[in-house]
């Protein structure tokens, strides 16, 4: 029954241990969360090692099942697949348990079983053993497991391994007295140092993670900045790119507004030296704005003048192919193209045709400035990427007029530039210094959606820090461009702790608690010290009774009581009878048994509120408190029965001592001092003696008790 007992108590204990340390775990990591560290003080490891220590290897097991509740998040994940997603977590929470068994162990072999820690030397040893010596196991086996498993790279194996050691450190020397404070089996020798301990480490603990989150804190401010100006960097760096193409268009509306006529051979020469430059233009084009009565004369310039026989305004059907146009006013065609090969199929495309590049040739005649289109899929092959095209409206006399109905009339058509967002990328940041971060392009004009422009990817996958987004007015369209740098960046390290401050932090946490530590213990030493000598000072060495001066002190305290009170207690004075003979026959070791005897017998059989007391020698006296004279009479008669039937231990056959007594009444109604008290019980006593001994004798009546 006993083993069956022990057996449902260490479960109780393991699972009152795992859901503690799940708890505390838990909470640990949600104080960080928006951090993306690790916790830099774990209470949990405090809490494992002192439980273990007071409950032994037993209850290890909690240990390890609170650590793997603490990783189920890690369990359910199969980022790294399902070997590593459950091996890892189970070897870290075997790790925490080891930890907690050699801390154990070490406290126990150097301090002791039940360390009070009140000492400089066992708060020194317990913390350093328990806390940084045996707090290197669980960081080296977890993370010896997570590199295994490639969940942490090696650059910031370092890093982790002492951000582990340093808040299991912190964690046990916090957290560790804390527990030991409160455990059934170890919390009576706390007593009186519970709340000076708790508060203060409770303060520290809370100090300590905002020490290591405002270095954390610096940390990711500095990283913001650097990935901020980078961005920046990078979004002036596109916009140098694109200024510097569409300045290919302000030069083809020069052209067209310096001639009447521009051949295709001119506009080859003109767009060739742009084109060659550029890179991310696939085409520039002019686009002859050409209305339903123009349609013929226009057709048949093309077929003589550009040498393209089977020249015809085309638009696309709805599956996508290319067709005569259907008639309406006006047309934007596709006069010229460069460079030529690869984009001769767009000769002759009227862009009004389609829906996307009608609005922005609308929006460009109504501004009469450079437009976008929005991201299209342009007639050109272009590997899958998406295009836009930039419209600049050509006006009669170069300059856009005033009004728009003056600008739709002096419309000649527009200098187009076909742009790939993908080259454009690659083209804005080919130097290395762009190899390690991501990028990507998106249009994000208001109303329409967000569509992915492109994207430059890096060698390196893993991202380490959250992308930043610039965005850019380009030609009437806004576009988003993200910058994320990649772990590969020189300057893009995860946020994480510096080595100065964990070790700072864990070094003040180990000498504030040890001097916590050494100050409450100082303290309740000097209490212990204190109740020692006091003790001391009011009870005889030889009974435990209180002694003369003590008693004189409560005697003092009746009769001010019952002045006060009006309330009347009984003084009883006694001297044993027969003494002599027991040192006399036995020796005095006999006689100071007898003494002890006689002692217990006196407060075996008065009440718990009054007083006894052994005045010297072979002289007690007593305090009745609160006790009407008849009472006091019966508790004296009991009390000479008692001591008449005492024997000292180990001497069975010393002679019966007997013992008279004299009481005297405290009454608040006479004024007596403490001195004529004792005169007056003293007198009775000795009355009791000459009257034969064995007696009671108040006031002068005198009843003998048999023996």
């Amino acid at each position: 029954m006993v083993v069956a007992t022990g057996r449902r108590h260490t479960i109780l204990v393991n699972v009152l241990l795992a859901l503690g340390y799940a708890a505390l775990g838990t909470i640990s990591l949600y104080a960080v969360r928006d951090t993306g560290l690790a916790a830099p003080v774990w209470p949990a490891a405090g809490v494992a090692l002192a439980t273990v220590l007071a409950y032994g290897w037993r209850v290890a097991p909690g240990v390890a099942v609170g650590s793997l509740l603490v990783n189920i998040p890690a369990v359910l994940s199969d980022e790294h697949g399902v070997i590593v997603a459950l091996g890892v977590p189970l070897i870290i929470a075997g790790g925490a348990a080891l930890q907690a068994m050699v801390g154990s162990s070490l406290v126990t072999r150097f301090v002791g079983p039940r360390p009070p820690l009140v000492d400089a030397g066992s708060i020194v040893r317990f913390l350093l053993l328990a806390g940084p010596v045996a707090c290197v196991m669980a960081p080296t086996v977890g993370l010896g497991a997570q590199l295994a498993g490639g969940v942490v790279p090696p650059s910031r194996a370092a890093l982790v391994w002492l951000t582990w050691w340093v808040g299991d450190s912190i964690g046990v020397v916090l957290f560790a007295p804390m527990t030991l404070m409160i455990l059934p089996l170890t919390r009576d020798t706390w007593r009186g140092r519970r709340m000076k301990i708790v508060i203060p480490s409770l303060i520290m603990l809370v100090a300590a993670v905002w020490f290591f989150l405002q270095d954390a804190a610096v940390q990711r401010a500095d990283q913001t900045r650097a990935e901020t100006q980078i961005a920046l960097e990078a979004r002036a760096q596109l916009e140098r790119t694109l200024d510097r193409q569409l300045e290919s268009l302000e030069g083809i509306n020069g052209l067209l507004a310096a001639s009447e006529y521009v051949s295709s051979m001119e506009f080859a020469a003109f767009t060739a030296a742009a084109l060659e430059r550029a890179d991310g233009l696939q085409a520039l084009s002019w686009n002859e704005r050409v209305s339903a009565d123009e349609v013929q004369d226009y057709v048949i310039r093309m077929r003589v003048e550009d040498g393209i026989p089977d020249f015809v305004i085309t638009e696309r059907d709805t599956e996508g192919a290319l067709r005569p146009a259907s008639s309406r006013p006006e047309y934007v065609v596709i006069t010229y193209i460069e460079p030529r090969a690869g984009n001769a199929a767009a000769l002759g495309y009227d862009i009004a045709s389609n829906p996307v590049r009608k609005a922005a040739i609308e929006a460009a005649v109504e501004s009469g400035e450079v437009r976008a289109t929005a991201p299209i899929d342009l007639v050109q092959g272009t590997e899958g990427q998406k295009g836009v095209l930039i419209l600049q409206p050509v006006f009669d006399g170069g300059q856009p007029p005033a009004s728009l109905a003056e600008r739709a009339d002096a419309l000649r058509g527009f200098a187009v530039g076909v742009y790939r967002f993908g080259d454009l990328l690659s083209a804005a940041f080919a130097d290395p210094r762009w190899d390690d971060i991501h990028l990507s392009l998106s249009d994000v004009t208001e109303g329409q959606g967000t569509v992915l422009l492109a994207e430059r990817a890096t060698e390196a996958e893993e991202a380490a820090l959250g992308p930043i987004a610039e965005r850019m007015d380009i030609a009437g369209r806004t576009w988003q461009l993200s910058v994320q740098p990649t772990a590969t960046a020189n300057w893009a390290d995860p946020p994480t702790y510096s080595v100065v401050v964990l070790v700072v932090g864990l070094v003040m946490t180990f000498l504030l608690e040890a001097f916590l530590l050494l100050l409450t213990g100082t303290e309740r030493q000097a209490r212990r010290q204190a109740a020692i000598h006091g003790y001391e000072a009011n009870h005889d060495s030889l009974t435990g009774l209180y002694n003369r001066r003590a008693f004189v002190d409560q005697l003092g305290t009746a009769r001010s009581r019952a002045e006060e009170e009006a309330s009347r207690h009984v003084l009883l004075y006694m001297d044993l009878d027969g003494f002599k003979a027991v040192n006399d026959t036995r020796g005095h070791e006999a006689g100071d048994a007898m003494l002890q005897a006689i002692a217990d017998a006196l407060r075996t059989h008065i009440r718990d509120r009054d007083i006894v007391a052994r005045l010297g020698g072979d002289e007690f006296a007593a305090i009745l408190n609160n006790c009407p004279e008849p009472r006091g009479r019966q508790i004296a008669e009991t009390l000479v029965r008692a001591v008449e039937e005492a024997r000292p231990e180990g001497y069975p056959d010393a002679p019966t001592v007997s013992m008279s007594v004299g009481l005297t009444m405290i009454d608040g109604a006479e004024v007596v001092s403490v001195d004529e008290l004792l005169r007056r019980a003293d007198r009775a006593c000795y009355a009791a003696k000459a009257a034969g001994r064995g007696q009671v004798r108040v006031n002068g009546t005198a009843d003998h008790i048999a023996g």
